[in-house]
């Protein structure tokens, strides 16, 4: 129990929150931690040529992502259950791009961009 406590205490401390940065666009998801830069590492304008990026909008309900690759690629996102809540191939040539989905309830997202190349993983809470 201590084990499955300290796991879940230490994946908290690095999930993104909109609390940390209210009303400042979309945070990023995808790497897992921006670089500090504009709108506190959270936001489009920390693009690092040739890494995939996924941000989430809440305004807007979409996922914007970036990423350059030959492969067909699929952004899915999962609920704490596991349960796949949205799925779909994105455009991988290396422009920002919006994939709407339904409103997300409050919870822990896992989110995943992947092809036969990288899989790149983060997690979206949502409170």
């Amino acid at each position: 129990m201590k084990k499955l406590t300290f796991l879940l205490i230490a994946l908290l401390s690095t999930i993104p929150s909109f609390a940390d940065d209210p009303g400042t666009g979309p945070i990023i998801v995808i790497p897992p931690t921006g670089d500090g830069g504009g709108n506190k590492g959270n936001g489009p304008f920390d693009f690092v040529e040739g890494e995939p990026h996924v941000w989430f909008d809440s305004a807007s309900s979409c996922f914007i992502v970036n990423v350059s690759s030959l492969e067909t690629t699929t952004l899915t996102v999962e609920n704490a259950s596991g349960s796949v809540v949205a799925q779909f191939p994105v455009n991988a040539d290396g422009t920002s791009r919006p994939y709407p989905v339904t409103p997300l309830p409050t919870g822990i997202y896992l989110v995943t961009l992947e092809n036969v190349e990288e899989t790149h993983t983060g997690f979206l809470l949502i409170p």
